[in-house]
């Protein structure tokens, strides 16, 4: 298991609850927002976390997923997703946006869980620059649908 330092900026993480998994089986830990937000359809809103994060370790990313369960509703992250370097140490921050076209505002409460936080592998790679490829492939250079449809 890797140690991650957390840094709390805001006492308002705390009593909301610091990022944890929902289960032993969890992939990603939940994110929980620290205020109360009315987030009508097409608008935005900054979620500030109250908490930093140092991973140190440059084998190893953050990943700022969506929940499920607010996609299905028109909530989405604003940048899809989100990469966390490990050198990064400011706060956290979830950016959603309202994508439905309901009249009435998604309500976000305050310990409500708005996104996901998964921890990844990263490789470093080094680029050899080549004339031919040392192999080639049954794909080769065949791009979007060139393995069949469905």
């Amino acid at each position: 298991m890797i140690k991650i330092e957390i840094k709390i900026l805001d006492p308002k993480a705390v009593e909301v609850g610091v990022p944890d998994y929902a289960t032993l089986g969890s992939a990603g830990m939940d994110l929980r927002s620290i205020e109360d937000v009315k987030l009508y359809a097409g608008e935005h809103h900054e979620f500030r976390l109250g908490w930093s994060m140092y991973i140190g370790s440059h084998e190893v990313c953050g990943l700022l997923v969506p929940r499920s369960s607010l996609g299905m509703r028109g909530i989405h992250l604003r940048n899809v997703f989100g990469i966390i370097d490990s050198d990064y140490q400011g706060e956290l921050i979830v950016n959603l946006t309202n994508n439905s076209r309901h009249p009435e505002p998604y309500i976000i409460e305050e310990g409500d869980r708005i996104a996901q936080l998964l921890f990844v592998s990263v490789r470093a790679v080094n680029w050899s620059p080549v004339m031919e490829f040392s192999h080639i492939t049954e794909r080769g250079a065949g791009g979007f649908g060139s393995t069949g449809v469905g």
